[in-house]
């Protein structure tokens, strides 16, 4: 005997987006089919931005980020769409997850589905359930879309186990393309795509977003956020996502420092209230003006080193009042790799997500010798040598390769500044070659790596390559002394 169809509520549309905070729906009640109920057991539920697995999901501060979130709305809202695509990026701990978990939930009729990657998490990780897991939302979300995937569906259970290429066209652009005239694009949030496991995925997932965000017949607008890892970098820099997206670059259009200011004030005066019973001491305010600006100078614009300080000073258990936890953040020793070790699980995955650790090793020490003969106001450091590509690999001994692939494996930790070494395009083109430029971002990476209880394998003690510097120019000046004497 055929199963009946069962019935519940789901979301069918409605709401403003500008108005709205949250999304507002009608709620009918309808009729799930077999296919919808198939589905539904297959994808990724864990990856909505409303997700029981995800709560509470990652969060902005009341007053922070509001401009860049006035930007995507603008964006979002444009009668004429000046593009297709948004790349939303920035280095590692900026906030990219919180701000697309708010743009979810005050979608309104233009939200269509989202997707939050995961690294290492089942279901979340991987892009096989990706399309399918939209496919859901936007038939829950726009209106008349439901019996079109339901028709799909009920013909081909298996269709969610198929390629992502066909899920893409069977479940959502075959779907969409049947419906009137859509009165908005809908959006679709991809949040994470550098935790999708495997960079060819990743390199998949744009080439098929590329593919439905150029055709005017497929109403859908695609919000991407990401680390600027080399993969996805290269994707968004060729044709033909480069002319059908806009970037937005958080850690640099942006000034961050002010929201983190915001937040540690917020925060910590939340601790205190808490505490006030083993606080009555502690001078008011708290911290100390000097105190705060020390550590919205160490996060450097990382949310994430902001919100590991708050949770290590305001944890509950131990003897340590919230104003001693503060003091281990601001005096370096041993108790740090104790505060940090959020912060330190993430940049030894970044590190060793590429392998090769001896390679990054060296190329980094070297790094952070020359930035501290540039500090120290050494005459070696006068012309413009930190960071440039071809010294480092010089001196490291390093063949051109191995260091353009530590500079891969470093943007979402590095600014990387790209400069052509020759004087016309011509030259630079046919030779494939050009000159980086690379500059750590984050004063908390300085830390990490100098700290070998924190770092490990990839413990840096600057003055040992600075002695390999000073050998390197010793040497070279006995070569240049001995062609001299020819």
């Amino acid at each position: 005997m055929p199963r009946q169809p069962q019935e519940i509520n789901v979301h069918v549309g409605g709401g403003t987006f500008t108005h709205v905070d949250g999304n507002v729906f009608d709620r009918p009640t309808i009729f799930l089919g077999s296919g919808i109920q198939a589905l539904n057991q297959v994808i990724s539920h864990g990856a909505m931005h409303d997700s029981a697995e995800r709560d509470p999901p990652p969060r902005c501060h009341p007053g922070t980020r509001e401009k860049a979130t006035t930007d995507i709305i603008r964006w979002i809202e444009e009668p004429i769409p000046s593009s297709s695509v948004l790349w939303v990026n920035g280095r590692e701990g900026v906030g990219k997850s919180a701000l697309m978990q708010l743009i979810a939930e005050r979608g309104g009729i233009y939200f269509g589905g989202c997707f939050f990657f995961r690294r290492g998490v089942p279901g979340c990780n991987q892009k096989e359930s990706l399309f399918s897991t939209l496919a859901y939302q936007l038939a829950m979300n726009i209106p008349g879309m439901l019996e079109h995937v339901e028709g799909v569906m009920s013909k081909d259970f298996s269709l969610p186990k198929k390629a992502a290429d066909i899920q893409l066209q069977r479940l959502i652009v075959e779907p969409i393309r049947l419906l009137p005239l859509l009165p908005n694009r809908r959006i679709i949030i991809i949040d994470g795509l550098d935790e999708c496991e495997g960079h060819e995925s990743q390199r998949d997932i744009l080439s098929l977003v590329s593919r439905v965000s150029s055709d005017l017949s497929v109403p859908i607008r695609f919000i991407i956020a990401s680390r600027p890892e080399h993969q996805i970098y290269s994707m968004f820099n060729e044709e033909p996502l480069f002319s059908t997206t806009r970037h937005l670059v958080l850690d640099e259009e942006y000034d961050s420092d002010f929201d983190i200011q915001c937040y540690l004030q917020d925060k910590f005066g939340e601790i205190h209230t808490r505490n006030r019973d083993i606080m009555r001491q502690v001078r008011h305010p708290w911290p100390s003006a000097c105190d705060l600006s020390i550590l919205v100078f160490r996060a450097s614009g990382q949310f994430i080193y902001a919100s590991t300080v708050i949770k290590f000073v305001g944890s509950v258990g131990g003897l340590l009042s919230p104003q001693e936890k503060l003091n281990i953040i601001l005096n370096p020793g041993p108790m740090q790799a104790s505060a940090f070790s959020e912060l330190d699980r993430l940049y030894t995955q970044i590190l060793s997500a590429y392998g090769g650790s001896e390679v990054l090793v060296q190329f980094l020490g070297i790094l952070l010798a020359l930035e501290a003969l540039r500090l120290s106001r050494n005459p070696i450091c006068d012309i413009d040598v930190p960071g440039n590509l071809q010294v480092i690999a010089d001196i490291a001994g390093l063949e051109e390769d191995k260091a353009c692939l530590a500079v891969r494996a470093l943007q979402s930790v590095a600014k990387i500044h790209i400069e052509p070494v020759y004087d016309n395009l011509d030259d630079m083109q046919t030779s494939g070659m050009f000159g980086y430029r690379v500059e750590l971002s984050h004063r908390s990476f300085h830390d990490f790596l100098r700290d070998e209880a924190r770092s490990g394998p990839y413990f840096i003690n600057p003055k040992l390559f600075i002695g390999r510097i000073f050998c390197r120019i010793f040497e070279i000046a006995t070569v240049s002394i001995e062609r001299f004497k020819r």
